[in-house]
């Protein structure tokens, strides 16, 4: 007789697992992944990865280590795919240290959000 939670299929048991199903993100809503910067830390030049699963208005900011806005990287409608924001942050005069950059989406569905953080070399 197989465990709980098991079956026995031709007498060899198997456990039995959940499907897979899709699960979506309370912050992005299942609207975009947002990828880590690379490189990290960065000197100058960075670059930020993500895919959008619906198209909508994209918004990019940076924000301090004290949670204040220190620039609005892009501001543009962007469609479905995966796309990368090439960061040239030289001119910004930023200081060595902690920095957190915040992707926003909106869309037909609503806004979402999600911030990822990176260091100033």
């Amino acid at each position: 007789m197989p465990a709980p939670g098991s079956l026995a299929v031709a007498g060899a048991p198997h456990d039995l697992a959940p499907s897979p199903r899709i699960v979506l993100d309370r912050e992005t809503g299942g609207q975009f992944i947002l990828g880590q910067n690379y490189p990290n830390p960065y000197h100058g030049e960075t670059t930020v990865p993500f895919t959008l699963s619906n198209g909508g208005d994209v918004r990019l900011d940076l924000f301090d280590a004290a949670s204040r806005k220190v620039a609005s990287i892009l501001r543009k409608e962007m469609g479905v795919g995966n796309h990368t924001i090439h960061l040239n942050l030289s001119g910004l005069g930023l200081r060595t240290g902690d920095y957190t950059y915040q992707l926003q989406v909106t869309n037909s569905r609503g806004v979402y959000r999600q911030s990822k953080p990176m260091t100033a070399g």
